[in-house]
């Protein structure tokens, strides 16, 4: 019996002995190492791990309740109250332990906050009666430089100071920042070198930015209400982040979205409507995303380019989304995946490495990349930032579509080779057709016409050669007709370019070569034809009629038996001018080198006929055309 009772007392001591290690090991934190699935309903806290629950504790109920963090856990952590137990926040902080809560009565707290430990920080009752606002305005108004920190329930005011934040977080993980109100920093939030974090339920307005987070992994962005930022803001900014889930926001930026050199997150449920300009998301460098299941409309300032997608942002995945009143823009950016996404109600149709098909279904959008031989015909394509986008297209029609009133290009075709655009109905697009590092183009039969809204030009093309322009209308007003810009070898011809007035140009071509124009109608435009630092063109059989101003040419090209009727002719540089029919207009020049020869002017004459011009705006300049002709020439017109 004695044994016994000896036996049952040393196991008695054994047991008490493990008893006090595991109660002196339970003053540290003690991480759990699951990521939970958070539920908090009818006044309990709740975490759930593979569907099942792992931690619960009933929490007690203010206006919203005090927050448990469930990823640590201390043994006798204690609940402070400001100003009962101290006077300021900061005092709160400095004298707390690892663990605390601290409640923030009603109030406004002047102080800039530096939280060193693991703690819960939250008002007591909302972010509508409870303010934290910057003192110092070099600082921001709360530093985070511990993990496991959480912000919830406050009006964080700053001063606006350039780089200086709301709550600012470095080096850190696992910050909780809920229910609260950011407004008047330089950065509602930004977060660099962090991981882990939860940002949710806050209201984030009159910013110069709205959250940002770099070098980064495993982040939720929830329930945000992201509103009246700079005009060039971004709502949130997500760079070198991974994994983060941005979810059931509703944004309102200059960028609602920018994703930089980010890999596997996913955006999904929001809601974006952009007030100023520029774009809803902004992809750059950033692969393997998933965005689903968000709406985007369109603010109140036209110039929305929709989601870009920009430079190696591959194998991302576009399902379900609803774009209204813009689209899609993709650059340099291969092996995206679209399905069952809408522009304008219709279906928003991405082709990639398709040869040999033919689109005549109704389009929201239509985005061709790395394709050849495709045919569209009857689109309609309105009321977006880009109607068709074409890039790396080859051998390729485009027919009898109707485009207008985009908030960019209607058209834009990138690095194609041998498309032809025909039968084209094109108005309203602030540029009709965008033409860039293209070769072997044809525009033809198309009309350009002016609608209400801005356009800046018909036609631009850059750094295009050996294509055609041929038989097309433009119909201008209040701005530019067709614009070609370091491109050579293009033959203009057979078009009408008229009524370009208000001080706007029908014809404007700048470092471009070895182009023909010919046998087009240019009539009452207020320029009719600029050219800036252009060589060996050819300008022949041509009609200048009722322009306010006509042909300003420079360089060293060939004018020859073109009709100038009531108009003007200003040459400067070295350039050849024969045989041209001046009739009730006359011709200047400002440099001495320009040879004139065989021209009519106005009236037969025997002897060699004066030419004006000026030198440094004041200096009168004399050269003579010296074998004038007697008769007019014969030049072919179109009508």
């Amino acid at each position: 019996m004695k044994k016994i009772l000896v036996i049952g007392v040393f196991l008695l001591f054994i047991c008490s002995s493990f008893y006090v290690v595991a109660e002196m090991k339970v003053d540290k934190i003690v991480h759990l190492h699951f990521k939970p699935k958070l539920n908090i309903s009818n006044n309990t806290y709740k975490a759930y791990d593979n569907g099942k629950q792992c931690y619960q504790e009933n929490i007690t109920s203010l206006n919203f309740s005090i927050y448990k963090c469930p990823t640590f856990k201390f043994r006798n952590n204690s609940i402070i109250y400001v100003p009962d137990d101290y006077r300021t926040i900061q005092l709160a902080i400095n004298n707390s332990s690892p663990g605390d809560t601290i409640i923030v009565r009603d109030g406004t707290y002047v102080e800039n906050l530096i939280v060193d430990k693991p703690l819960i920080i939250q008002s007591e009752h909302n972010y509508s009666v409870c303010t934290i606002e910057a003192k110092n305005y070099k600082l921001h108004v709360i530093t985070i430089t511990s993990d496991y920190v959480s912000i919830i329930g406050f009006k964080i005011q700053g001063l606006s100071t350039l780089g200086r934040a709301g709550i600012w977080h470095s080096n850190v993980n696992h910050i909780t920042i809920m229910k609260n109100r950011l407004l008047s920093n330089d950065f509602a939030s930004f977060g660099e070198h962090t991981s882990d974090n939860i940002i949710q339920d806050n209201f984030i307005h009159n910013n110069n930015w709205g959250i940002r987070l770099q070098y980064t992994n495993n982040n939720s962005i929830s329930n945000n209400y992201v509103y009246d930022l700079d005009t060039y803001a971004v709502a949130i900014e997500l760079n070198y982040a991974n994994e983060t889930k941005v979810y059931d926001n509703y944004f309102s930026g200059s960028y609602d979205l920018g994703l930089l050199n980010s890999f596997n997150n996913i955006i999904q449920n929001n809601t974006m409507n952009v007030g100023e300009m520029w774009a809803h998301i902004h992809m750059d460098n950033s692969s393997n995303n998933i965005l689903q299941n968000n709406t985007f409309t369109q603010g109140y300032n036209y110039l929305n380019d929709g989601i870009e997608i920009y430079d190696a942002s591959n194998s991302n995945r576009f399902l379900n989304n609803t774009l209204n009143k813009i689209g899609v823009f993709i650059f340099d950016s291969y092996h995206n995946i679209f399905l069952n996404n809408s522009v304008q109600s219709k279906p928003l149709i991405v082709l990639e490495n398709v040869s040999d098909y033919t689109l005549n279904t109704e389009a929201g959008q239509l985005v061709v990349i790395n394709c050849s031989r495709i045919t569209s015909t009857n689109l309609k394509l309105s009321g977006i930032n880009v109607g068709l986008e074409l890039l790396n297209v080859k051998d390729s029609n485009i027919i009898n579509i109707n485009i207008s009133s985009n908030n960019f290009e209607g058209i834009y075709c990138g690095r194609s080779e041998n498309v032809t655009f025909r039968n084209l109905s094109i108005g309203g697009n602030d540029c009709g057709i965008q033409i860039w590092q293209c070769e072997n183009l044809r525009i033809t039969s198309c009309r350009f016409s002016y609608y209400s809204n801005l356009v800046s030009n018909c036609i631009c093309l850059e750094k295009c050669n050996n294509s055609v322009i041929d038989n097309d209308t433009f119909v201008g007003r209040d701005y530019d007709g067709l614009k070609i810009n370091n491109s050579h070898y293009n033959t203009i011809c057979f078009n009408q370019i008229i009524n370009f007035g208000n001080g706007f140009t029908g014809f404007k071509m700048s470092f471009s070569n070895y182009n023909n124009i010919y046998q087009n109608n240019f009539n009452n435009n207020t320029y009719c034809v600029l050219t800036n630092n252009c060589n060996n063109n050819s300008i022949f059989y041509n009609v200048f009629k009722d322009n306010y101003w006509g042909p300003l040419i420079s360089g060293n090209n060939k004018v020859f038996k073109n009709n100038f009727i009531n108009d003007n002719l200003d040459v400067k540089g070295s350039n050849v001018i024969e045989q041209n029919n001046f009739i009730k207009c006359r011709a200047s020049f400002e440099s001495l080198n320009n040879h004139w020869n065989n021209n009519y002017w106005r009236r037969p004459r025997l002897f060699p006929c004066p030419i004006l011009g000026r030198a440094a705006g004041f200096i009168l300049l004399f050269q003579f055309d010296m074998n004038p002709a007697l008769l007019p020439f014969k030049i072919p017109s179109i009508d």
